[in-house]
C-alpha cells in the first residue's frame, strides 16, 4: 500500500511543480544559520520544504543506546550540517528515504530529493501495475445494467458503493 501512496504523492509534487532533484543535499564546508537558510528558501518561493537524501545522516553518536556504533569523523559531514540546520529552521525538515511518508510529505509545500533519494525510491517502488479487490470489483460492476421498480437505471443515477477491503 506504501508505494501506491508514494506513487501518487510523486506524481501529485510534480504536477503542481512542487517536486524538485538536486544533485546533493550537503552543505560544503560550513554549518548554515536558520536564517540565512530560511532566506534561500524563501528566494526559491518555498513556504515550507521537506528534503529527502539517499545519505546517512542520522547523528553519529557514541551512546550504548544506539544500536549503531558509528565512526567518527561523520560519513557525511555535509550532509548532516545541513540537517542540523534545516532541523533549526522554521517550515522546513531533512529526512532520510526511510523516514519518507505520504502523511508528512503532504504537509509540506515543496518536497526536493536529491538523485541517491531518486535511487533508492526507485528500488522502492515497483513498477508492474497493481490490482486489489477494489479495483477488481469495480471494474466488474462497470458492465452491469442496474433494473428496479423505475425501470432500467441511467449511467447519471446510478450509485455504486465500493467498501474499501483492505483496512477491515
Amino acid at each position: 500500500m506504501r508505494d501506491i501512496g508514494l506513487r501518487t504523492l510523486l506524481s501529485m509534487k510534480y504536477r503542481y511543480n512542487k517536486l524538485h532533484v538536486v544533485q546533493e543535499l550537503s552543505t560544503p564546508d560550513r554549518y548554515l544559520e536558520p536564517s540565512e537558510f530560511r532566506g534561500m528558501l524563501d528566494n526559491l518561493g518555498f513556504t515550507s520544504a521537506l528534503m529527502i537524501t539517499g545519505a546517512h545522516i542520522t547523528p553519529h553518536f557514541k551512546s550504548s543506546s544506539w544500536g549503531r556504533k558509528e565512526p567518527f569523523p561523520a560519513k557525511n559531514p555535509g550532509a548532516q550540517r545541513l540537517w542540523k540546520t534545516a532541523s533549526n529552521t522554521i517550515g522546513c525538515e531533512m529526512r532520510e528515504v526511510e523516514g519518507l511518508d505520504v502523511w508528512s510529505a503532504l504537509l509540506y509545500d515543496t518536497l526536493v530529493l536529491d538523485l541517491a533519494a531518486v535511487e533508492k525510491i526507485g528500488e522502492m517502488i515497483p513498477t508492474e501495475e497493481f490490482s486489489t479487490a477494489n479495483i477488481t470489483l469495480r471494474n466488474a460492476l462497470k458492465s452491469t445494467q442496474s433494473t428496479g421498480n423505475l425501470g432500467a437505471a441511467r449511467n447519471r443515477h446510478k450509485v455504486v458503493r465500493v467498501v474499501n477491503l483492505d483496512n477491515l
